[in-house]
């Protein structure tokens, strides 16, 4: 990119993956981040938390510019689901990388519990009993509004998180939200 335009500036929204043995490894992400610290004109970086941690890896980039902003906490930031829509599901979140826990989670909970139906956020779109699974990233914001209005409650394995968007949706549509210990939820 640095021979194709005189300015590029990189956002490093979320450094989690690093931390992420398996995500680290297969996005050679050591080799990319290092020629983004070489190379970029600047950085920007959604928490402090992130910037240092990406600073003290790659300390050539201490000499880039760089803008750190925390993205919104207060949840009048996020559009609140209105309506009085049936409680029709369980919605968990998450995607198809494993520390998310979302497949295995709703494999867990769709046994323990056949008579409630859950959606989840995960690997593949498939049915599966009292399970109905989306890929994550397929499903437009009407139909993830549509989601997060018609639950009961949100479920958020993640063992990993950085900042959890599906979190301040979930509290801003007024969900009873369960959520693994971890700092990002907390």
């Amino acid at each position: 990119l640095e021979d194709l335009a005189a300015v590029n500036i990189f956002g490093m929204l979320d450094t989690i993956a690093e931390d992420c043995g398996h995500l680290s490894i297969s996005h050679r992400l050591e080799t990319l981040w290092r020629h983004v610290a070489r190379h970029a004109s600047g950085l920007f970086f959604n928490s402090r938390f992130s910037e240092s941690a990406f600073i003290t890896r790659y300390p050539d980039a201490k000499h880039l510019s760089r803008y750190t902003r925390l993205l919104p906490t207060k949840l009048s930031s996020y559009k609140k689901s209105t309506g009085n829509a049936s409680r029709e599901h369980v919605l968990i979140m998450g995607n198809h990388f494993a520390h998310k826990a979302s497949d295995t989670t709703a494999k867990i909970l769709g046994a323990a519990f056949p008579t409630i139906q859950f959606v989840v956020l995960g690997k593949q779109n498939v049915l599966s009993g009292n399970v109905r699974a989306y890929r994550s990233g397929t499903l437009d914001d009407n139909q993830m509004d549509s989601l997060y209005t018609r639950a009961s409650i949100v479920v958020l394995p993640s063992h990993v998180e950085g900042f959890g968007f599906g979190l301040v949706h979930a509290l801003a549509a007024g969900k009873v939200v369960v959520a693994r210990n971890i700092s990002a939820t907390r």
